[in-house]
């Protein structure tokens, strides 16, 4: 069996709940039920050794409401915080200067990508925040650091989960189908149903990768939706906790090597960064 991720107990008995977690260097943020942002170091772990977390830091009163979603754009040195129904920038080193999105307001989703992009034939880090909220997608973009302008798109139908494959396309999911928007362009394709069945078909045997959910079988957080670590001794990825792994009908993960594994149920097909299907390479069952 292929694990996505290998489980430890780093931090039991909190005394509030945790909604979403993000890491990044040697720092794990947990925002919490009641707002709060709580900060940790991470030590250095080695095969025979588990990380050991210190609190550094308590933002009693980061958000009014609970924290939902989390992300970092550390190219940028921003801190990204969905709450309230809206998103948040704040500095990433100082957790201050908090700047509102009201183009958000509504917001429940959020997808980030940074990665080189060629434009006018010159190489520039391009950095991606998209939000989802009121039929309405919300794309801000950083060039190399320095925010570059942001813009919105019309989405016909309720969106529930998206990723972006690559700078200039962005993976969704309504409730029926999986869909793709380029970027900046705004024009919407349609990929294949967001059903089991469909799923099967339209793979044809290639892609399909059958999904055992974790918390199903132990006291874990539920239906988490994950973006995979990138590097360095933690990388950067995000952990949304948000609803019981019963209600997590279709989820959109990112996978090794610039892929996406589209979930509905326990069934999912893998495309690449173009958003082509592409080859399933775990022969067995992948636990999330």
């Amino acid at each position: 069996m292929h694990h996505a991720f290998t489980i430890r107990a780093l931090l039991k008995q909190l005394p509030v709940r945790i909604e979403t977690a993000v890491a990044y260097g040697d720092r794990l943020l947990l925002g919490t039920a009641t707002g709060a942002l709580l900060v940790y170091q991470v030590s250095e772990a080695d095969r025979d050794r588990v990380p050991t977390l210190t609190l550094v830091e308590t933002k009693k009163s980061f958000a009014r409401k609970a924290v939902e979603q989390l992300g970092v754009i550390k190219e940028a040195g921003v801190l990204v915080c969905l709450a309230d129904g809206m998103v948040t920038l704040y500095d990433l080193h100082t957790l201050a200067n908090a700047t509102p999105l009201t183009n958000t307001r509504g917001a429940h989703i959020i997808a980030l990508h940074t990665g080189v992009d060629h434009i006018d034939g010159i190489p520039t880090l391009v950095s991606k925040l998209a939000t989802y909220g009121k039929r309405k997608v919300v794309v801000l973009e950083w060039r190399d650091a320095e925010f570059y302008k942001s813009f919105e798109f019309s989405a016909a139908e309720k969106i529930v989960a998206m990723q972006f494959s690559a700078p200039g396309l962005l993976v969704l999911s309504t409730a029926r189908e999986f869909l793709t928007l380029q970027l900046p362009r705004g024009q919407w394709d349609d990929l294949f149903p967001a059903d089991t069945a469909s799923l099967r078909t339209v793979a044809g045997g290639m892609a399909v990768g059958h999904i055992v959910d974790a918390a199903a079988s132990s006291d874990t957080a539920p239906g988490p939706q994950t973006s995979a670590p990138s590097g360095g001794m933690w990388g950067s990825w995000a952990l949304s906790l948000s609803g019981s792994s019963a209600d997590v009908q279709t989820t959109i993960a990112r996978m090794p090597s610039d892929k996406l594994l589209l979930c509905h149920k326990d069934t999912g097909v893998f495309i690449n960064s173009a958003g082509k299907l592409c080859r399933n390479e775990y022969s067995e069952p992948m636990v999330f």
